[in-house]
């Protein structure tokens, strides 16, 4: 998990390694063995505070801006309810007359030549 401002990074990796950068106090880094238990459980408790502020910040980014879209499972514009004919124009002319010209083009026998 990797925690970021301006002025301070921590990065824990549990079971891996600890990262702690201070633009006042300078870098320290350890190995997650070598952390002792006490430490361990303040790094466990920083890590759900911060799952919590994630989830947090998704409910108010992605879910209540749209709740209103197919109950919330889609995010965005919703494609299915895309209208074609507002977007393409119609072919046909529009003013009642029937599309077919009259003419048969099956006039014209073909023969095998």
């Amino acid at each position: 998990m990797i925690i970021k401002n301006d002025q301070f990074e921590l990065e824990i990796f549990r079971g891996s390694t600890v990262y702690f950068g201070s633009i006042k106090n300078g870098q320290t880094f350890k190995k997650w063995a070598e952390v002792d238990d006490d430490l361990k459980v303040e790094l466990e408790s920083i890590m759900k505070q911060a799952d919590s502020l994630l989830k947090y910040s998704e409910r108010l980014l992605f879910m209540t801006a749209n709740t209103d879209i197919n109950g919330g499972r889609r995010f965005g514009t919703e494609r299915r309810q895309f209208i074609y004919n507002g977007h393409i124009p119609e072919r046909r002319s529009g003013n009642g007359k029937d599309r077919r010209s009259g003419l048969d083009r099956r006039q014209k026998i073909r023969t095998a030549e």
